[in-house]
């Protein structure tokens, strides 16, 4: 069995849903099937991997055409995806749930007195007894 693409070669290659345009840095058999590494044109070599022949085509007219029509179809379920999840949470902002019993405030809006709850003032157990606190305020006497 021949290899079907050879080093150097530009394909395109699917990564994830998408065709990239790919460069073919080596080739390999293992196990009776053919292996490319390739470089993906534009990015990091970070990027690059090996990957087997039915994921790569070759740079015709055809295939772009190809990639063209699976990048326009993954946009527009990107787009719908975004629009769903966006209509999703305005839903979830403006009721919530439909008894209310999922609401945080532990009181009612209507029960809540208007403006701002008076200033507190300390209780006794809140004072300070601490012999700290006499020490700086009434230092001891020098000899």
């Amino acid at each position: 069995m021949q290899p079907k693409f050879s080093a150097d070669e530009k394909v395109l290659c699917f990564h994830g849903p998408l065709l990239y345009e790919a460069k073919i840095l080596k080739s390999k058999k293992e196990a009776g099937t053919y292996m490319y590494f390739v470089h993906y044109q534009g990015w990091n070599k970070n990027w690059d991997e090996w990957v087997t022949e039915p994921r790569m085509l070759k740079q015709v007219a055809e295939n772009f055409e190809k990639q063209k029509k699976l990048l326009a179809t993954h946009m527009a379920q990107t787009k719908a995806n975004k629009q769903a999840k966006k209509v999703e949470k305005a839903k979830k902002v403006k009721g919530g749930s439909d008894s209310g019993s999922n609401s945080r405030a532990s009181t009612p809006v209507s029960d809540r007195p208007a403006g701002r709850p008076p200033k507190r003032s300390l209780a006794d157990d809140e004072v300070s007894t601490s012999s700290r606190d006499d020490d700086v305020s009434n230092p001891p006497s020098t000899p």
